[in-house]
């Protein structure tokens, strides 16, 4: 992925975005899309165009988020995760930095988070060389008993890829959601996702929690739901990653 400002005939400033293909805009297009029409979510960036795989986007340019930004950005965060879809899945295909993510439809969150994110991301890990096949065998049968991990909750519209970096402080002093692989699951993997790389403000979690509640244990299935970020690094970039991701399927499995 490539990305560039740019200035339009108008005066406007915007960010061009060139994905690796078609598949990764329209999925950032549509995801940025669904989290806009929810009330009282985080703001994102407005979507000016989108053709084949590039998409121009306003530009936000960069700021300081307050303690207030964060808190509130935590409310408007819930305020998302309380938008509950049909099922789980989503309405296109969505993309994990350049990882395809398959959304089809599906009524059982368990049956969806077992088969297209952990046992999907699996397999493409070890057909690419990332993961040995015993490595790919825990993930299984953590696949295979989902059901009793991880309680049953109704499928929240996720923003899919949360860490620091895509909770963008903007030039007007709010925190936008950037770069959305948005799906319809679990709201504590959106949460997950957010401590992995350096974590948020404390105050985030107070306020977040104070407007959604999580089920109990949320903070140990962080490292469970973390499995498919990890693998999918490991797919990207190997090194430690696929070292992590063996670890927490051997701890899990």
């Amino acid at each position: 992925m490539s990305i560039e400002r740019c200035q339009l005939p108008d005066g406007r400033r915007a960010v061009r975005k060139r994905h690796r293909d078609a598949i990764g805009a329209r999925g950032e297009a549509a995801g940025l899309a669904a989290i806009a029409a929810v009330a009282g979510a985080p703001p994102v960036p407005e979507l000016i165009a989108c053709e084949g795989a590039t998409l121009l986007l306003a530009d936000l340019g960069a700021g300081a988020a307050s303690p207030a930004a964060w808190e509130r950005f935590a409310q408007q965060l819930a305020a998302l995760h309380r938008h509950h879809g049909p099922a789980f899945g989503f309405a296109v295909t969505t993309c994990c930095g350049p990882t395809p993510q398959p959304n089809p439809w599906t009524p059982d969150g368990h049956a969806f988070v077992a088969e297209h994110r952990l046992r999907f991301l699996a397999r493409a890990c070890r057909d690419a060389g990332a993961l040995p096949a015993s490595v790919v065998r825990e993930v299984e049968r953590i696949a295979d008993r989902l059901g009793s991990l991880v309680p049953t909750q109704p499928p929240s519209l996720l923003h899919g890829d949360l860490w620091h970096g895509n909770a963008h402080a903007a030039a007007d002093g709010r925190i936008h959601l950037i770069d959305p692989a948005c799906w319809y699951g679990w709201a504590e993997c959106d949460i997950a996702m957010t401590r992995l790389f350096g974590g948020f403000p404390q105050l985030f979690y107070d306020a977040y929690l104070a407007a959604h509640p999580l089920p109990a244990g949320w903070q140990q299935r962080c490292e469970l739901h973390n499995l498919y970020h990890l693998m999918n690094h490991a797919l990207l970039f190997g090194g430690g990653y696929a070292r992590e991701a063996a670890a927490v399927a051997r701890r899990w499995a």
